[in-house]
């Protein structure tokens, strides 16, 4: 009798408190992995060579009349561009740079699901754990 009381008294976790958990464990996962693909990435992919070239043409005028020809959105183009003026252009460089975005896009995620719901965003994060694009770019270091 005592051992079924001792265990009915037992205190269960908060759902919130194991939601936070698995969020933080999910988002530590994801922030180790970007770490070890900025540590062993290899050269710039195709694609990533090509926004390069053009962010660091010698005049803005010249990346503005050239950005057609990728498809990446306007402003990531700046945004190399930006970066490469201050910290420079060379592969580490452009490996922080992707870091330091990929940080902030975990940041975001984050306050996205504090502010909207106070709670840890545990539907985004699963989404881009299990996202292809992702796993193959990881894949590939």
């Amino acid at each position: 009798m005592q051992i079924a009381k001792a265990l009915s008294m037992r205190r269960v976790w908060d759902p919130r408190k194991i939601e936070w958990v698995i969020g933080a464990l999910i988002t530590a996962g994801a922030v180790y992995l970007h770490w070890v693909n900025f540590r062993s990435a290899g050269a710039l992919w195709r694609d990533e060579a090509g926004v390069v070239r053009i962010a660091t043409l010698p005049a803005a005028r010249e990346m503005w009349s050239n950005i057609g020809h990728e498809s990446c959105p306007i402003l990531f183009p700046a945004l190399v561009r930006a970066w490469s003026v201050t910290v420079g252009g060379s592969d580490a460089a452009l490996r922080l740079f992707g870091f330091i975005v990929g940080l902030l896009m975990l940041g975001a995620v984050w306050l996205n699901g504090w502010f909207f719901a106070r709670s840890a965003p545990l539907i985004a994060l699963g989404l881009l754990a299990v996202s292809l694009a992702l796993l193959l770019v990881l894949g590939n270091t």
